[in-house]
């Protein structure tokens, strides 16, 4: 047999290819894929740990505003700054408190802007300076009871207001009784309410009765003896 001059090659042996020429384009496309996740999940992750959402006016709140989530908006600020502890980042820490210095619309919403509401169902707030002697002996009322305040006028007594949620109360603690100057009550009342205590306040003559559990008066003034009528006299 006869073999060709300059051949060098011999049956059965197949030259070797480089690996990189053995790798489908499919197989590139997925550790590209792979890659790419994993540097957008790093990026993500990072993006997370430096910046925080805080709250700003969505449109300018005025003084006495109750907020509301309408009211707010949420933007990414540079979480390392010392201004977002200042800062509001959960809206139910403000929704339903009311602003108490103007915001302008894109602000930052301060907490130190806000104040909480006097009382639900839009009442007011009315302190009612009292002798301890005639509310409880100054330790039998408690935030969160319910009281009657009776105005004296010429020795006829009325209910000015009854069934008056206490949202404070002047706190004696272990000092014991203390002077009617420095003890208090703060009650919960609409408007009108607020001014009949005033009025009774001006009379110097009140007593306030712990209603928390009683049904209300059937009578808000006693009627005088001599103001009842006969229903025979007079035909």
């Amino acid at each position: 047999m006869t073999v060709a001059a300059g051949s060098t090659r011999q049956e059965g042996v197949s030259a070797k290819r480089p690996m990189w020429s053995r790798v489908s384009a499919g197989q590139v496309v997925m550790v590209v894929a792979a890659l790419t996740a994993f540097v957008l999940n790093i990026n993500i992750l990072r993006s997370q740990d430096e910046v925080a959402l805080v709250a700003v006016a969505a449109g300018d709140l005025a003084v006495g505003h109750i907020v509301t989530e309408s009211d707010l908006s949420f933007v990414e600020v540079d979480a390392s700054s010392a201004l977002v502890d200042r800062l509001v980042t959960d809206s139910s820490a403000v929704v339903g408190r009311v602003v108490g210095v103007e915001v302008v619309a894109g602000d930052p919403v301060s907490p130190g802007a806000l104040r909480d509401v006097a009382a639900t169902d839009d009442q007011r707030a009315f302190t009612i300076p009292v002798d301890p002697d005639h509310a409880g002996g100054g330790r039998l009322i408690s935030a969160r009871d319910l009281v009657d305040v009776i105005a004296v006028d010429d020795g006829a007594a009325r209910y000015v207001v009854t069934g008056a949620t206490v949202l404070d109360v002047a706190d004696v603690g272990d000092r014991g009784l203390v002077a009617s100057t420095d003890y208090f009550l703060v009650v919960a009342v609409d408007a009108d309410t607020a001014l009949a205590l005033a009025e009774a306040l001006a009379a110097d003559s009140i007593e306030i009765v712990r209603s928390t559990g009683a049904p209300p008066p059937k009578n808000l003034t006693l009627t005088p003896p001599e103001a009842e009528a006969d229903p025979v006299a007079g035909g």
